[in-house]
């Protein structure tokens, strides 16, 4: 294979892999969490925040970013707010749920 040819194939690599990891940071919604957001009301079920956890937030974050902080219920309202309008599909009792987790949990 000419040098050539294998130096345009790590910049297309380069090119895809810079265009996957910036969709988290741009505040893109990922594969996962492209699909249709939840109703939002009294009515709609909210799943378990561990599983909201699990499913919503580790696709830009790891895990233990998340488990390691320490935050106030006000601090982890602004955090969830805030991934919120960077992408994160959360419906009103979902992040509800999920700000009432961390607060018990991580404080």
């Amino acid at each position: 294979m000419s040098v050539r040819r294998v130096l345009a194939l790590l910049f297309v690599a380069l090119v895809l892999a810079t265009l996957s990891l910036g969709a988290c940071a741009q505040g893109s919604p990922t594969p996962a969490a492209s699909g249709p957001t939840p109703p939002a009301g009294p009515t709609a079920a909210v799943a378990s925040p561990e599983l909201l956890l699990q499913q919503r937030c580790v696709d830009c974050h790891s895990l233990d970013r998340i488990t390691s902080a320490s935050k106030t219920a006000a601090e982890w309202e602004r955090s969830v707010q805030r991934m919120m309008a960077k992408g994160a599909r959360l419906s009103a009792g979902e992040s509800a749920a999920l700000v009432e987790y961390l607060a018990a949990n991580y404080k």
